[in-house]
Order: C-alpha cells, then sequence, then structure tokens
C-alpha cells in the first residue's frame, strides 16, 4: 500500500512538471515579465484569446469551421427549432450519431456537464431540454476535458452569460399512446444590470409512459434432454413526477473579478408497475402463472457550484471552480410470481447516498493574437454508500470512495493564414477504495497519459475547403458496480436474469484513435464534410457467463481488443442552388458507415460496442415567412445479426424514425411549436440467444409502435 501512495505522490509530482515546464516553454522570461508589467498599470481589459478565431466578413463564426479543434454545436435555437421533448431527439438527427451515441459506440461516449463528468449512474433523462444553452460533440480527445472518451465527448453547457432582461414561461403538453396526457410547466427569469445579474430557472413536469409487450422464450437444455417453451405478456405503467429549481448569481467584483454561483436542486419521484401472465408449455407441467412487479424510484440532487475568474493581464486569466454534489436515492421494488401451486415475492430496499467535491481551474495565456495557451488541473474526492435489504432480512452494504485528480496543457496556434495546430497532454490519476460485503477493503489506483494533436490546412486558393487530422490517446475506466457486487440475487435466476458479481482486478481499456476530415463551407451556404476515424482498443470490457453453486453468474473482465473504423458524410444545401423558386426550403442529410471487429470473438458479425453497420438521416426545413417554419426529419439505423460474445448473438432490428414540427411565431411575447414523432409507428422487435453449458435460450421480445407527439406554448412577458 505505502509503495501505491508514493508511486502516485511520484507520478503526480512528475505531471505536474511537466505542466510547469509547458509554461515556461509556452512563454518567455520576457514575455511574463512584460505581462505582470501590464497587470499593475491596466485598470480596462480586454477579452482573452483562449481558442484562435479566425473570422471572415463573409459568415457568421461557426465553432465547426474556425476552431482547430474538431467541434460541433448545437445552439439553443437548433433546440427549440424542433419542439423536441429529449436530448435524444436532437442527438439522433446530429452526423454520425447512432442510438445516442458518437459513431454508434455503445458505452463509449462521454457526457459531460459544464465540462466536468457528471456523478455515477448520470443517465440524459435526468436532464431537461430547458436547462442546456448549447450542446458541443467533440469527435477527438481535448486535454482540457477528460479523455475517458474512446468514442468522443457530448458536452452539455448549462451555463450562459445573461445578455439582457428576460422573463419567459412555457407549458408543453406531451402524449404517447397507451398512455395519459404529461404535462411540463417552465418559468425563467433574467436580470442584467451593471455589474450585477441573476437568472431563475423552475420547471415541473409530470410524465407517462405505457407500453404493452409480449416476449416468448425458447430453452433447450441438452443435459437434462428436454425443451421449455414460455410466453409472457406484460402491461407496464411508468409515470414520473420531477420538480427543478436552477439558480445563478454573476457578481462582476472588479474590472478584473467575476464571481458567479449556480445551484442546482432536483426532485425526482418514479412509479413503475407492471403486471404479466406467463404460459409455460413444458410438456411435463404445463400452467399459467401471473407475475407482478411494482417499483418507486425517489433520488434527491443537490449542486452548488462557485466559480471566480481573474484578468491578471491584457491576455492572462485565472480560473478557479469549486462545486459540491449531494445526492440521495431511495428506492423499492416488490415482486410477486403466483403459480397453482405457490406464491412467491420479494421485497427489496435500495437506500444510497453520495457526496462529491470538486476543484478544477485553469490558467489561460494568449501570446499574441495567433497564439494561445492553457494549464489547468481537477481534483474531485466521491463517497458513496448503498444498502441493499430484501424481506428475508438479507442485507448487501457497499461503499466506495473515489480520489481523482488531473493535470493538463494545451496550446493553439496559426502558423500561418493556412495552418493552425493544437497540441495538449492531459494525465489523469484515479484511486479507488472499496468495502465489499464481506468488509474487506480493496484499494485501487489507475493511471493514464493521454497526448493528443490535431492540426487544421485550409486551401489558400480557396478558403471554402480545409482539412484536418487528429490523434488522441484515451480510456475507459471500469464501472464501480463492474468491481463489486452491488445486488442481491434475483428472485428469476436464469440465463436472462443472470446475478451479478464483481471483480476488482479490472484494467482501464486504452484506445489510440485518429480522426480525419475534408470540409466544404460555402458561402452559398451549401456545406458539406467527409470525415475518416479509426480506434484501435485494448484489454475490453465484456461480462462472461457461467455457473457457480447451482447459479448463472456475470462477471466482467477484461478480454481482447476491438478495432473499429468509418466515414461519415453530411450536407446542408438550399435547395435554391438546384431550384430557382424554391428559396425557402433547406435539405440535410447525413451517412454513416461503420467496421468494427472484436478479435476474442468468432465472426461473423462480432461488432465492437454493439456498431450499427450504417445509419443515415434526410431533413428538409421550410419557412413560410418570418412567423411560420416547419420540418420534417427521416432516419434509419441498420439491423442485422449481432455478435456480442463467444456465447451470446442478438438480432437487431432495423431501426426507423420520423419526426415533423411547426413552429408560429404568434408575435414577439407568444410562440407556439407542434412536435410529433415515429410517424411511422414502426413496431419494436428484439432477439436474444444466449448458449452455455450445453444450454441454449432464445428470447424474443415485440410490442407495437407509439407515435408521440407534444404541444407547447411560450410566452414572452
Amino acid at each position: 500500500m505505502r509503495n501505491t501512495k508514493s508511486l502516485s505522490l511520484s507520478l503526480t509530482k512528475r505531471a505536474f512538471t511537466l505542466c510547469i515546464l509547458s509554461v515556461l516553454t509556452a512563454t518567455t522570461p520576457k514575455a511574463v515579465a512584460q505581462e505582470l508589467s501590464s497587470t499593475k498599470q491596466t485598470q480596462t481589459t480586454s477579452p482573452m484569446v483562449q481558442q484562435v478565431e479566425i473570422r471572415s466578413k463573409g459568415h457568421k463564426y461557426d465553432p465547426r469551421r474556425e476552431d482547430t479543434v474538431t467541434k460541433f454545436v448545437i445552439t439553443r435555437e437548433e433546440i427549440e427549432k424542433y419542439g423536441g421533448t429529449s436530448i435524444a431527439d436532437i442527438l439522433k438527427r446530429q452526423p454520425g450519431m447512432a442510438n445516442g451515441q458518437i459513431n454508434g459506440l455503445r458505452g463509449y461516449t462521454q457526457y459531460l456537464i459544464d465540462g466536468q463528468p457528471p456523478p455515477r449512474n448520470f443517465r440524459l433523462e435526468d436532464l431537461q431540454l430547458e436547462q442546456i444553452e448549447r450542446i458541443e460533440i467533440i469527435r477527438s480527445a481535448v486535454a482540457e476535458l477528460s479523455t475517458q472518451s474512446i468514442g468522443g465527448s457530448i458536452n452539455f453547457i448549462l451555463k450562459r452569460q445573461i445578455k439582457a432582461a428576460s422573463r419567459k414561461i412555457q407549458f408543453r403538453l406531451m402524449h404517447q399512446d397507451e398512455s395519459k396526457v404529461a404535462k411540463q410547466l417552465s418559468l425563467s427569469l433574467d436580470e442584467k444590470f451593471d455589474d450585477f445579474s441573476y437568472g431563475i430557472s423552475v420547471i415541473i413536469s409530470k410524465n407517462f409512459f405505457g407500453r404493452t409487450r409480449v416476449t416468448s422464450f425458447e430453452n433447450a437444455d441438452a443435459n437434462l434432454g428436454k425443451q421449455l417453451a414460455q410466453t409472457l405478456r406484460t402491461n407496464t405503467d411508468n409515470s414520473n413526477l420531477a420538480y427543478l429549481f436552477n439558480p445563478s448569481i454573476n457578481w462582476r467584483l472588479t474590472d478584473n473579478d467575476t464571481l458567479a454561483f449556480k445551484v442546482r436542486m432536483t426532485e425526482l419521484k418514479g412509479e413503475t408497475k407492471e403486471l404479466g401472465t406467463r404460459e409455460l408449455f413444458d410438456a411435463s407441467t404445463p400452467h399459467v402463472q401471473s407475475e407482478y412487479g411494482e417499483g418507486i424510484w425517489e433520488p434527491s440532487i443537490r449542486f452548488l457550484e462557485g466559480s471566480w475568474e481573474k484578468q491578471l493581464s491584457e491576455r492572462a486569466k485565472l480560473s478557479n471552480i469549486l462545486s459540491v454534489y449531494q445526492m440521495t436515492t431511495n428506492a423499492k421494488n416488490q415482486t410477486a410470481i403466483i403459480t397453482p401451486r405457490s406464491i412467491q415475492s420479494s421485497d427489496v430496499n435500495i437506500f444510497e447516498t453520495r457526496k462529491k467535491l470538486v476543484w478544477s481551474g485553469d490558467l489561460s495565456y494568449g501570446q499574441n493574437e495567433k497564439q494561445s495557451f492553457k494549464s489547468g488541473w481537477h481534483f474531485d474526492s466521491e463517497d458513496s454508500s448503498s444498502l441493499e435489504s430484501d424481506s428475508n432480512a438479507k442485507k448487501l452494504p457497499s461503499k466506495i470512495r473515489t480520489k481523482n485528480m488531473a493535470f493538463f496543457s494545451q496550446k493553439e496556434w496559426n502558423e500561418d493564414d493556412a495552418w493552425s495546430h493544437y497540441l495538449g497532454a492531459r494525465w489523469e490519476s484515479f484511486h479507488a477504495a472499496i468495502d465489499d460485503v464481506h468488509g474487506m477493503r480493496l484499494g485501487k489506483t489507475r493511471t493514464v497519459l493521454s497526448p493528443i494533436a490535431q492540426t487544421r490546412w485550409k486551401n489558400p486558393e480557396n478558403k471554402e475547403n480545409q482539412i484536418r487530422f487528429a490523434i488522441a490517446r484515451t480510456f475507459k475506466n471500469p464501472e464501480a458496480s463492474q468491481m463489486i457486487t452491488t445486488t442481491l440475487p434475483h428472485l428469476n435466476n436464469d440465463l436472462t436474469l443472470p446475478d451479478t458479481i464483481g471483480n476488482p482486478q479490472l484494467k482501464p481499456e486504452i484506445a489510440w484513435g485518429l480522426d480525419s476530415a475534408f470540409e466544404h463551407f460555402g458561402e452559398n451556404e451549401f456545406n458539406y464534410s467527409v470525415s475518416h476515424y479509426l480506434k484501435k482498443v485494448n484489454d475490453l470490457l465484456r461480462d462472461r457467463l457461467f455457473q457457480g453453486q447451482g447459479r448463472w453468474l456475470q462477471q466482467t473482465i477484461n478480454d481482447g481488443d476491438a478495432l473499429s473504423h468509418g466515414f461519415v458524410f453530411d450536407m446542408s444545401l438550399p435547395l435554391s442552388l438546384i431550384i430557382k423558386d424554391a428559396k425557402k426550403l433547406n435539405v440535410k442529410a447525413n451517412m454513416s458507415r461503420n467496421w468494427s471487429t472484436v478479435n476474442n470473438v468468432a465472426g461473423p458479425n462480432n461488432r465492437f460496442a454493439e456498431q450499427a453497420k450504417f445509419n443515415a438521416n434526410f431533413s428538409v426545413d421550410y419557412k413560410l415567412n418570418d412567423a411560420w417554419k416547419m420540418g420534417a426529419t427521416y432516419g434509419i439505423v441498420s439491423g442485422g445479426p449481432l455478435r456480442l460474445a463467444p456465447d451470446r448473438i442478438n438480432l437487431i432490428q432495423v431501426r426507423r424514425s420520423s419526426t415533423a414540427y411547426v413552429n408560429w411565431i404568434v408575435n414577439k411575447e407568444v410562440n407556439l411549436r407542434i412536435f410529433a414523432s415515429n410517424l411511422l409507428v414502426q413496431p419494436v422487435y428484439s432477439q436474444s440467444t444466449i448458449f452455455a453449458q450445453g444450454e441454449t435460450m432464445t428470447t424474443r421480445t415485440q410490442s407495437r409502435g407509439v407515435m408521440f407527439s407534444s404541444i407547447s406554448v411560450e410566452l414572452k412577458f
């Protein structure tokens, strides 16, 4: 243990030294002296050059076009335009996105909130669209953000600078087939003074979701020489009640100092009820059994963030952010199985608490208009405890304490009018102390160094065309739930519902990634790009299935390597370039083709991370006049057989999405939006086959398609 601590301390010192040396090499002593001198003499400040921005007069500034780092920015205007109610509605239209994941790599996209990793078990559904100012999709890594991003990063920006006083209230009705009408009310108040501004956001929502599905099971056991067939019809009703309160304050203390506070308070209550009828067609004992399930999930979240920015000079700025996060979750689950001869029931209660403290900051410095440098740090400490108990007085306590640190340095500069470059490095250390069910403490320390390089070249003879190239080393840490046992045994234990056990010896997955792109940004608003990515991943994390003590068990292990690559094409075209009378129509299209393999899983169809081979989107926007806008989108994601592991094959459905929206700006104060999705009402189908130790189980699930619609009214007052 002592050797581990000394090694971690030594590596920490080396990483910090690297950051300091990077600062010293980026700035000459003469330049530092001049900047410190100017700090004492100047009383006014000008914006710091954090990123090199080349702005031409012919177009509006676009980060995707101007920044050296490859970045797609979804603005607040685009988020509101379609009228969708979920983040998934927004993401699935973006180039290279499939199932909410960059390049379709399930589980390998890093989600960030204001540049910081969210607490464990974060879900996209935990964020409301009304909270988001913009969304950044970063395909390659950048040093200032965590490089735990093998697939890429999606950064949800909640912070916003209040530019003017505004008051807005929005009421939305939502309906999904087989469900009640859902309601949402949001209120936003912003006030701005000379040196002070504040904002208040309140959201109240009540959502419903219902679904009827039919699942068939076919189990063939060669050891016992029998087959079992079952059919389960389940009716599910979900309801969620959410209260969100998000105040923020921005205070300009002096010309050089800015202080800001942000609070997020969330209260949620989710209820789920399931009624099922299972028919067992076993030749020896055919019968019908009833299954009942009821669950309540009640998380309570408190988040406080304070940030301080100090303008050290005209071109140098210091930023500090300190945040505190606390979450308590109380969950109750009741299940019952009623057969002609017996009744089995189980009541499970789970109580979780999480506390997290984060301190991060950076020093940014612009040597001149063509060069910028940034170096920073990140420290966080999180304590999590969980107690799971059932009606038989069984208890499963667990405690996890993590301490993470990171240091980074990055430099961005323009070589000339054509070339711009980005170099960065990030060192991250992760230490976890875990108390398992037997009272044993397990300690684990991991460190990762991620070098990053990116470059962009603009054709001097045609500034509409440019080429990008990026290389980065990224990683993915195992989840805490994969390292320790966090759940009690299941009531129905079989191939499809095994008990999970932890593996404290897990290592992080390490990947090298290459990204390249050719982009065209026409002054006539005809834009297109063709990009290619390549990911090589080592020490894959995958689940193995086996039997122990008469029960099916599942455990995560490091096994094998993976290779994934593909092409992404996207285009935006004003139709008036082709049809003169179509000035009000704009067409967007994108498509992706992916290839991947896993070396320790026999082919064919041994694709990495459940990656789809192909996906595409096509959308049309029509602007009738300044008051009326409308549009529609059609998307498709390929399916087919997918081999997840040596003992598991899935049959993936071809998924088709179809959405439409209408936006009516009644006047300056009133805005009406209508949105509908799954207009084709596509049924949902899935199939999974698991085979191990002479037993094979095939599960098929199907349910009818449901259409979703919403109407919202926005009032400014």
